[in-house]
C-alpha cells in the first residue's frame, strides 16, 4: 500500500482480510505451505504497528473463521481467548465448530502433531 498517497483505515484492512479469506489462493495456482493464516496475521502486524490501527472485532472474526475452515483448533482457541479478553466475548458459532474440529481430530488420533507423538516420554528414557 502507498500510505502516502492512501492511509490505509480499519474499514479498509477488515476488506482485505475478507479478501484473503475468501481468495483460493494469492497465485493462479495454490502454492505449496501457503498459510492465509499467516498471511492475515502480517496484515495485522503492519495495521497495528507500522500504521497505528487497531483490529477490531471484525478483524479477529476473519481470522478465526479462516482458522475454523483450515481446521486449526489449536490456533482457533488462541484467537477465540484472544477476543474474550480483549472484546469480553468471541462469536459462539465459531467457537462451537472450533471444539468440533478439535474433537474430530481427538477421535482421529490426531489431537497433537505427530512429531511429538513419536517422541520419546522423558519418563520412559533409561539413565546408565
Amino acid at each position: 500500500m502507498n500510505v502516502k498517497n492512501c492511509p490505509p483505515d480499519l474499514e479498509t484492512y477488515n476488506a482485505t482480510l475478507q479478501r484473503i479469506f475468501e481468495a483460493p489462493s494469492k497465485a493462479d495456482k495454490p502454492v505449496e505451505n501457503e498459510s492465509k493464516f499467516c498471511a492475515m496475521m502480517d496484515l495485522m502486524e503492519e495495521m497495528q504497528h507500522r500504521n497505528r490501527v487497531t483490529p477490531n472485532e471484525e478483524s479477529w472474526t476473519w481470522v478465526m473463521r479462516e482458522c475454523v475452515q483450515s481446521g486449526q483448533f489449536r490456533l482457533g482457541h488462541c484467537v477465540a481467548k484472544l477476543m474474550e479478553a480483549e472484546f469480553k466475548k468471541a462469536p459462539a458459532d465459531l467457537v462451537a465448530k472450533n471444539n468440533e474440529n478439535a474433537d474430530k481430530a481427538k477421535a482421529d488420533g490426531k489431537e497433537h502433531p505427530s512429531h511429538l507423538a513419536q517422541q520419546q516420554s522423558l519418563f520412559d528414557i533409561k539413565i546408565a
